[in-house]
Protein backbone atom coordinates (compact mmCIF):
# COMPACT_ATOMS: atom_id res chain seq x y z
CA UNK A 1 0.00 0.00 0.00
CA UNK A 2 3.11 2.62 0.96
CA UNK A 3 4.70 1.55 -2.36
CA UNK A 4 1.50 2.18 -4.46
CA UNK A 5 0.83 5.69 -2.59
CA UNK A 6 4.26 6.44 -3.11
CA UNK A 7 4.03 5.65 -6.83
CA UNK A 8 0.86 7.76 -7.11
CA UNK A 9 2.38 10.62 -5.42
CA UNK A 10 5.39 11.05 -7.60
CA UNK A 11 3.33 10.29 -10.75
CA UNK A 12 1.29 13.43 -9.45
CA UNK A 13 4.26 15.62 -8.84
CA UNK A 14 5.79 15.29 -11.89
CA UNK A 15 2.91 15.88 -13.72
CA UNK A 16 2.34 18.99 -11.29
CA UNK A 17 5.89 20.40 -12.00
CA UNK A 18 5.77 19.39 -15.81
CA UNK A 19 2.34 20.44 -17.10
CA UNK A 20 1.81 23.77 -14.68
CA UNK A 21 4.62 24.41 -12.48
CA UNK A 22 7.46 26.65 -13.99
CA UNK A 23 10.44 24.82 -12.33
CA UNK A 24 11.00 22.15 -13.59
CA UNK A 25 14.75 21.89 -13.29
CA UNK A 26 15.00 22.88 -9.48
CA UNK A 27 12.39 19.96 -9.47
CA UNK A 28 14.15 17.38 -11.00
CA UNK A 29 16.80 18.34 -8.59
CA UNK A 30 15.22 18.32 -5.64
CA UNK A 31 13.61 14.82 -6.45
CA UNK A 32 16.66 13.21 -7.94
CA UNK A 33 18.31 14.27 -4.44
CA UNK A 34 15.64 12.58 -2.82
CA UNK A 35 15.34 9.52 -4.86
CA UNK A 36 19.30 9.06 -4.02
CA UNK A 37 18.79 9.43 -0.35
CA UNK A 38 15.83 7.03 -0.22
CA UNK A 39 18.16 4.51 -1.90
CA UNK A 40 21.53 5.54 0.80
CA UNK A 41 23.12 6.81 -2.10
CA UNK A 42 23.31 3.16 -3.16
CA UNK A 43 25.97 2.39 -0.19
CA UNK A 44 23.27 1.39 2.57
CA UNK A 45 25.90 -0.67 4.40
CA UNK A 46 28.51 2.87 4.98
CA UNK A 47 25.67 5.44 5.21
CA UNK A 48 23.30 3.56 7.26
CA UNK A 49 25.67 2.31 9.63
CA UNK A 50 27.45 5.30 10.40
CA UNK A 51 26.38 8.54 12.13
CA UNK A 52 28.11 10.59 10.22
CA UNK A 53 27.01 10.24 6.94
CA UNK A 54 23.65 9.41 7.88
CA UNK A 55 23.20 13.12 9.29
CA UNK A 56 24.97 15.08 6.55
CA UNK A 57 22.98 13.01 3.69
CA UNK A 58 19.62 14.05 4.56
CA UNK A 59 20.16 17.33 5.67
CA UNK A 60 20.58 19.22 2.27
CA UNK A 61 17.34 18.56 1.73
CA UNK A 62 16.06 21.06 3.85
CA UNK A 63 18.10 23.24 1.92
CA UNK A 64 17.00 22.37 -1.22
CA UNK A 65 13.29 22.03 -0.76
CA UNK A 66 12.91 25.97 0.58
CA UNK A 67 15.68 26.76 -2.55
CA UNK A 68 12.80 25.24 -4.68
CA UNK A 69 10.23 27.69 -3.29
CA UNK A 70 12.80 30.61 -3.92
CA UNK A 71 12.82 29.18 -7.19
CA UNK A 72 9.47 28.92 -8.05
CA UNK A 73 9.00 32.70 -6.45
CA UNK A 74 11.67 34.21 -8.85
CA UNK A 75 10.09 32.34 -11.73
CA UNK A 76 6.87 34.22 -11.03
CA UNK A 77 8.19 37.34 -10.74
CA UNK A 78 11.02 37.36 -13.28
CA UNK A 79 11.81 41.22 -12.68
CA UNK A 80 13.30 39.59 -9.31
CA UNK A 81 16.55 38.24 -9.45
CA UNK A 82 18.75 36.20 -6.67
CA UNK A 83 19.55 38.21 -3.94
CA UNK A 84 21.50 37.12 -0.68
CA UNK A 85 18.44 37.92 0.98
CA UNK A 86 17.13 34.62 -0.53
CA UNK A 87 20.10 32.51 0.19
CA UNK A 88 19.05 33.89 4.54
CA UNK A 89 15.04 32.66 3.84
CA UNK A 90 16.50 29.25 2.69
CA UNK A 91 19.06 29.11 6.27
CA UNK A 92 15.77 30.53 8.38
CA UNK A 93 13.85 27.68 7.52
CA UNK A 94 16.70 24.73 6.90
CA UNK A 95 18.94 25.54 9.85
CA UNK A 96 16.19 24.50 12.58
CA UNK A 97 16.02 20.88 11.37
CA UNK A 98 20.05 20.99 11.64
CA UNK A 99 19.35 21.94 15.80
CA UNK A 100 16.85 19.23 15.66
CA UNK A 101 19.17 16.66 14.51
CA UNK A 102 21.56 17.18 15.99
CA UNK A 103 20.32 17.57 19.89
CA UNK A 104 18.42 14.48 19.96
CA UNK A 105 21.36 12.48 19.25
CA UNK A 106 23.10 13.88 22.41
CA UNK A 107 23.32 12.36 25.86
CA UNK A 108 24.84 12.39 29.40
CA UNK A 109 28.04 10.30 29.71
CA UNK A 110 26.46 7.54 32.03
CA UNK A 111 23.86 7.57 29.43
CA UNK A 112 25.99 6.42 26.70
CA UNK A 113 26.10 2.47 24.97
CA UNK A 114 26.54 0.81 22.23
CA UNK A 115 23.93 3.53 20.33
CA UNK A 116 26.52 5.83 18.38
CA UNK A 117 25.56 9.63 19.29
CA UNK A 118 27.30 13.05 18.59
CA UNK A 119 28.04 12.97 22.51
CA UNK A 120 30.11 9.14 22.24
CA UNK A 121 31.74 10.47 19.63
CA UNK A 122 32.78 14.21 20.27
CA UNK A 123 32.33 14.24 24.42
CA UNK A 124 28.82 15.59 25.41
CA UNK A 125 30.32 19.46 25.53
CA UNK A 126 31.10 19.75 21.98
CA UNK A 127 28.52 17.82 20.63
CA UNK A 128 25.92 20.78 23.02
CA UNK A 129 27.68 23.61 21.26
CA UNK A 130 26.70 22.36 17.94
CA UNK A 131 22.79 23.02 18.00
CA UNK A 132 23.13 26.49 20.55
CA UNK A 133 25.48 27.29 17.47
CA UNK A 134 23.15 26.92 15.14
CA UNK A 135 20.45 28.22 17.23
CA UNK A 136 21.90 31.48 17.85
CA UNK A 137 22.88 31.42 14.40
CA UNK A 138 19.52 31.17 12.78
CA UNK A 139 18.10 34.01 15.47
CA UNK A 140 21.16 36.27 14.11
CA UNK A 141 19.93 35.57 10.83
CA UNK A 142 16.40 36.15 11.63
CA UNK A 143 17.60 39.89 13.20
CA UNK A 144 19.53 41.12 9.83
CA UNK A 145 16.01 40.59 8.16
CA UNK A 146 14.42 42.32 10.22
CA UNK A 147 15.66 45.13 8.00
CA UNK A 148 13.34 43.44 5.80
CA UNK A 149 10.52 42.26 7.33
CA UNK A 150 10.14 45.33 10.13
CA UNK A 151 9.17 42.98 13.13
CA UNK A 152 7.22 44.45 15.58
CA UNK A 153 8.93 45.00 19.41
CA UNK A 154 6.29 42.04 20.37
CA UNK A 155 8.18 39.84 18.28
CA UNK A 156 11.38 41.05 19.19
CA UNK A 157 10.58 40.50 22.78
CA UNK A 158 9.06 37.23 22.58
CA UNK A 159 11.57 35.77 20.23
CA UNK A 160 14.50 37.14 22.66
CA UNK A 161 12.63 34.90 25.33
CA UNK A 162 11.95 31.99 23.25
CA UNK A 163 16.02 32.00 22.43
CA UNK A 164 17.12 32.77 25.99
CA UNK A 165 14.63 29.49 27.35
CA UNK A 166 16.06 26.95 25.07
CA UNK A 167 19.44 28.13 25.78
CA UNK A 168 19.01 27.61 29.51
CA UNK A 169 18.21 24.29 28.76
CA UNK A 170 21.63 23.42 27.00
CA UNK A 171 23.61 25.38 29.77
CA UNK A 172 21.70 22.98 32.59
CA UNK A 173 23.03 20.15 30.46
CA UNK A 174 26.60 20.94 30.04
CA UNK A 175 26.57 22.45 33.81
CA UNK A 176 24.92 19.09 34.94
CA UNK A 177 25.23 16.32 32.62
CA UNK A 178 22.43 13.39 33.54
CA UNK A 179 20.09 11.66 32.31
CA UNK A 180 17.52 14.02 33.41
CA UNK A 181 19.17 16.89 31.63
CA UNK A 182 19.91 15.19 28.98
CA UNK A 183 16.65 15.84 26.92
CA UNK A 184 17.67 18.12 24.78
CA UNK A 185 15.38 17.35 21.86
CA UNK A 186 12.45 19.20 23.61
CA UNK A 187 14.61 22.45 23.37
CA UNK A 188 15.75 22.17 19.59
CA UNK A 189 11.30 21.43 19.18
CA UNK A 190 10.31 24.25 21.04
CA UNK A 191 12.65 27.20 19.57
CA UNK A 192 11.76 25.16 15.68
CA UNK A 193 7.83 25.74 16.53
CA UNK A 194 7.70 28.74 18.14
CA UNK A 195 9.79 31.12 16.22
CA UNK A 196 7.87 30.04 13.40
CA UNK A 197 4.17 30.56 14.95
CA UNK A 198 6.04 34.03 16.00
CA UNK A 199 7.21 35.17 12.64
CA UNK A 200 3.35 34.07 11.36
CA UNK A 201 1.45 35.84 14.04
CA UNK A 202 3.86 39.00 13.29
CA UNK A 203 3.47 39.22 9.75
CA UNK A 204 -0.56 38.78 10.36
CA UNK A 205 -0.14 41.23 13.26
CA UNK A 206 1.89 43.70 11.31
CA UNK A 207 0.16 43.43 7.56
CA UNK A 208 -3.07 41.67 8.09
CA UNK A 209 -4.52 38.60 5.95
CA UNK A 210 -5.41 39.70 2.37
CA UNK A 211 -7.56 36.81 0.54
CA UNK A 212 -6.88 37.43 -2.94
CA UNK A 213 -8.69 34.63 -4.40
CA UNK A 214 -9.38 34.76 -8.79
Amino acid sequence: DLRFLMGVVIIIMFAINMFYGNALVAFLLLFGYSFLMFKFFFYPEIISKSLNPSHITPNPLGALTNSFIIVIFLKDFPDQSVRWEHVLLVCVFWLPMIVWETCRKIRAPAEENDYVTYSRLFGYKTATLVPVFFQVLHFGILLYLNAYFHYSLYFLVAASLLLLGCLSGYARFLLTPNAKTSKLKPYGEAYMLGIFILVLADFIYSHGINWNIQ
